[in-house]
């Protein structure tokens, strides 16, 4: 029923079935009317990604100012303001059972944080072996048992959401990757790179030894893959790109052939 979008200084609440613009979310309180907001003076911080709680009650917004903010909707007020980055935010998302909520970040690191209470419980990659330059995007599986992360250094990781432990490195991408939306069974892994493809992975193999994690590679923008999005019912892939294009892909096994 309701579609957010994050820009300069505010994430916008619009009603989906119109159109029009219900709220502004800023640093400087909850706005109802664009020339509400424009009476007070905001400061720059682009909202950079933005979510909502599996219930529609909370809007996630993570901004350019290193803060995340969890807004109560219908309460029209800030419910946590959660802090620990130590650069751009560049990707939040929420658990699917609404216990956590995940955060990507310049910094090069994945937070997860109690959606009840606000604190940071676990931080995500290390020196070693996480993320070597900034993380651009995060998901959190349907079934909740899996954190994926893209980055800048062309990476996409995996830890399980319990341990905290990292579980696999997807390499195959050769630039940075931009997005990354997993199926709505959990059991494929879809990613966007700035090399232009995307990528579907088998889920059902990481933490093994196999070479054949990459069930397909999919080519057909002509610039940046910036968004992917594996739609709620599966079998469409659907990915946006800075080629001005929004693209369809059918991600359904094809069907062996009849016998003759």
């Amino acid at each position: 029923k309701m579609v957010a979008a994050g820009c300069n200084k505010t994430a916008v609440l619009f009603c989906a079935e119109t159109g029009d613009r219900l709220c502004f979310f800023s640093n400087e309180g909850v706005f109802e009317t664009q020339a509400a907001l424009d009476s007070v003076k905001c400061g720059d911080s682009y909202v950079r990604s933005v979510c909502f709680s599996p219930d529609s009650k909370l809007l996630v917004a993570g901004a350019e100012d290193k803060t995340i903010k969890v807004w109560d909707i219908v309460g029209r007020r800030l419910r946590f303001k959660l802090e620990g980055h130590t650069k751009d935010i560049y990707s939040v998302d929420y658990s699917p059972n609404g216990r956590f909520i995940v955060s990507g970040s310049g910094d090069k690191r994945v937070k997860v944080w109690d959606s009840a209470t606000g604190e940071c419980v676990r931080t995500l990659g290390t020196e070693e072996e996480g993320p070597q330059d900034g993380v651009t995007s995060v998901a959190v599986s349907p079934d909740a048992r899996h954190i994926a992360a893209g980055s800048l250094d062309k990476a996409v990781r995996l830890w399980d959401t319990e341990s905290g432990a990292l579980v696999d490195r997807l390499d195959g991408h050769t630039d940075s990757v931009y997005a990354v939306s997993f199926s709505p069974d959990s059991r494929l892994l879809a990613t966007g790179s700035l090399d232009r493809t995307l990528k579907l992975w088998d889920m059902t193999l990481i933490g093994k030894p196999s070479p054949n994690k990459c069930r397909v590679t999919l080519q057909g923008h002509k610039d940046f893959v910036l968004s992917v999005v594996i739609a709620p019912q599966g079998g469409l892939l659907i990915s946006g790109s800075k080629d001005r294009s929004v693209q369809f892909w059918d991600t359904t096994p094809p069907r062996p052939p009849d016998d003759a």
